[in-house]
């Protein structure tokens, strides 16, 4: 353990074990002048532990010095993974701090050099893989002690968890797993690789995070790289001595996919047990799974004992035959529940693909960009997000997946043609000049518009991402938002924050709140936006839209010269930094509602979120100030709905401030405010467990979409029994 809380704090500075920001605020909360344990390291210690700041893996390390393992280059080790098909490997932070997964390739692999060049082959062949149901892999890295591989963390539950919980999965259900695993399979055989320990270990099921029926989806871990060539004991993060690693096996790497059957054995030999409940005899005829499993369809039980027949001749010879019988399934499934036609749909629900997998693409309309038929792509398939990067073909976020558009792999010069046509001169500027530039584009005579975030990377080629926004401003019903946040745009004066991370619907919540107001009341509205995405007509309300970097240089100047433009209203897209907030606070105290966004995961969090922002020293003057003028925080969580018609339903937190959170406030017991909400039922009050109770119980969500959303699943399970948890008193 280093000898003070002082070296302590050097030694995560010095690895980059935390953000800049964490340890300014580790800094602000923990070394005060009157705490006399300040600079005891193990007290500083619990306190990390306690306050969640960093994992018991990076702490235990730390303690035996060993914090120099935990940096890999640009990867920030986290913690030792457990459970599921990942565990034993590290779970890593990479620069921008998203969740990935790294192995340590065992020595004996990584000092023989013949063995070792055909793994890098089979890791480059794996980096072209660009598949919605395939962990891509991002990296080969080297120290001078290790070599490791980097790839897409997968947080999910296994099918083998799921199966021994239920024995067995319904057919229809069991379908929509198998179709995007087998699609996935296909991929794999296209870029030459095995698929690897093919088990159900090895089928991660995710919900909300990728796509899919009611945005569950399956993604194959552990493909191509078996675990053996792995051997996370060689990084030696504890200090102790690894063990021995056995010598490679002669079958190290095969060459590819020669005989693609046996791969479809082995995942037809899960799909089999996933109906029947039971494993097929590896040696002889397993039994038909009609005598297994009367509820299975005679022609889906066909295909399933054929893709498990011992005789390779009689299985099918390629994982696409296996799809398209599947999906051909489907569809008959969906035309006999169905009382009229719907659109054609691919697996798990996701719109039609071209014939080569991917989602099609119309042809370019005269007198358009180019780049227009890749926004008219996610439009025509109901996307929302639209990615162009060089080295990939141009890819569309439809119902929460990203996958590969029917169009060629962009190049330098290719990402340069689409992008020049589009970008503003403002834009042009500021992309030179910080490396990245926002603004709208409105495709064809105002049929849809897109926000557009255009940046740098890898040097000089460039990004970018485009985020559709909804043409009609949809109302509170609409959003299956509650009823209260009418109550809250009457307020005529304070701070009303909507909050909750990216993609959770922040900005259309607000744009609702605005057109609320401007339905019914006759007051100024200012908006300040970068960019701006929802264009407001004039209603009863006079509504002025500034964009930032167009209309005005910058948030602070468009928020100082706002309290002289007579505004009743102002909306604020994002509260972004200290000087933001402070005028933000500002416009609040001299009579102005004031509406903003915050990236938080809760109610209560959005406090310690907006201190943050501020040095200690100010933050009893800040207590004060949000007291008195903020008046609602509301959280918003997006989840994938049940309900047929609805992609997505939010489930939300409301904290109305009243005389008990005002007090909470002020004396700094930030902990005790979920309690508040929970007691504060008859304002309106409620926590997000008590939503996703009641979505559940409307048959909005399902038990395990909800309890994954939830960050007390325990508490939720009790709810959901009708088990209340009483609280202790408050002040």
């Amino acid at each position: 353990m280093p000898a003070t809380a002082d070296d302590l704090l050097g030694q995560i500075e010095s690895y980059h074990l935390m953000s800049a920001e964490d340890i300014a605020a580790v800094r602000a909360r923990w070394f005060l002048p009157d705490r006399p344990e300040a600079h005891d390291a193990t007290r500083f210690c619990e306190w990390l532990r306690a306050s969640h700041a960093l994992t018991d893996f990076t702490l235990n390390a730390l303690a035996r010095g060993r914090a120099d393992r935990l940096t890999l280059h640009k990867y920030r080790l986290i913690d030792r993974l457990r459970a599921g098909p990942e565990a034993g490997d590290y779970l890593a932070a990479d620069p921008l701090d998203r969740r990935v997964h790294i192995q340590i390739i065992a020595p004996a692999l990584a000092h023989d050099p013949a063995r070792f060049g055909r793994f890098r082959q089979v890791v480059q062949r794996a980096m072209n893989v660009l598949h919605p149901n395939v962990p891509r892999v991002l990296d080969l890295g080297h120290t001078p002690d290790v070599d490791f591989l980097v790839s897409e963390h997968i947080d999910g539950e296994s099918l083998e968890e799921v199966l021994k919980k239920r024995g067995k999965l319904p057919p229809d259900l069991a379908v929509r797993i198998f179709v995007m695993a087998f699609d996935a399979l296909e991929a794999l055989h296209r870029g030459q690789l095995w698929a690897g320990e093919l088990t159900a270990g090895c089928l991660v099921l995710t919900v909300g995070d990728k796509g899919g029926h009611g945005g569950r989806s399956v993604r194959l871990a552990n493909f191509a790289f078996p675990k053996r060539f792995f051997d996370s004991s060689a990084l030696n993060v504890t200090g102790q001595p690894a063990a021995a690693a056995p010598p490679p096996a002669d079958d190290l790497l095969p060459e590819g996919p020669a005989e693609p059957e046996d791969d479809i054995a082995r995942l037809g030999a899960a799909f089999y047990r996933c109906v029947t409940g039971w494993e097929p005899a590896p040696a002889a005829a397993p039994a038909r799974v009609q005598e297994l499993a009367p509820d299975v369809p005679i022609e889906l039980a066909d295909l399933i004992d054929h893709l498990v027949d011992p005789d390779p001749g009689r299985r099918p010879p390629t994982a696409a035959a296996v799809v398209r019988a599947l999906r051909t399934f489907l569809k008959a499934d969906e035309k006999a529940v169905a009382p009229a036609a719907a659109p054609v749909r691919g697996p798990a629900g996701m719109p039609a693909a071209a014939g080569n997998g991917r989602l099609s693409v119309d042809p370019l309309r005269p007198d358009e960009p180019e780049v227009t038929r890749y926004f008219r792509a996610v439009m025509r398939h109901e996307g929302s997000d639209l990615h162009l990067s060089v080295g990939s073909p141009p890819m569309a976020r439809v119902r929460n997946a990203v996958q590969p558009l029917d169009a060629p792999v962009l190049t330098r010069e290719g990402m340069q043609r689409l992008v020049d046509p589009i970008i503003p001169p403002l834009g042009r500027t500021q992309l030179d000049q910080s490396g990245g530039a926002d603004f709208a584009f409105v495709v064809g005579e105002g049929e849809a518009r897109f926000r557009v975030n255009v940046f740098k990377q890898r040097g000089l080629m460039l990004g970018l991402v485009a985020r559709r926004v909804t043409a009609v401003i949809p109302t509170f019903h609409d959003l299956h938002l509650p009823p209260l946040l009418e109550k809250l745009c009457e307020y005529e004066q304070g701070l009303i924050i909507v909050s909750g991370v990216t993609g959770s619907g922040k900005s259309t919540t607000l744009a609702a709140m605005i057109d609320y107001i401007n339905a019914r009341e006759q007051v100024h509205i200012l908006t300040i936006e970068d960019p701006i995405e929802y264009l407001f007509t004039n209603n009863k309300a006079v509504i002025s839209q500034r964009e930032v970097g167009i209309d005005v240089s910058d948030w602070h100047t468009a928020l100082k010269h706002a309290v002289r433009q007579d505004p009743d209203v102002i909306l604020v897209g994002e509260m972004r930094d200290r000087e933001t907030f402070e005028a933000g606070i500002t416009a609040a105290e001299t009579g102005h509602l004031v509406f903003c966004t915050l990236h938080s995961s809760s109610a209560p969090s959005t406090i310690g979120r907006i201190l943050d922002l501020f040095p200690a020293e100010m933050h009893p003057a800040m207590r004060q100030s949000l007291a008195f003028n903020l008046k609602a925080i509301v959280s918003l969580k997006l989840l994938p709905c049940n309900r047929p018609g609805v992609a997505r339903i939010p489930a939300t937190e409301v904290m109305v401030v009243n005389s008990t959170i005002r007090e909470l406030i002020i004396r700094g017991e930030d902990k005790k405010l979920a309690d508040a909400i929970r007691i504060g039922t008859l304002e309106g009050m409620y926590e997000f467990n008590e939503s996703l109770r009641q979505l559940v119980l409307r048959g909005d969500l399902d038990h395990a979409t909800a309890l994954h959303a939830s960050s007390n699943p325990d508490a939720l399970k009790m709810a959901l029994k009708g088990i209340k948890i009483s609280q202790g008193g408050l002040i």
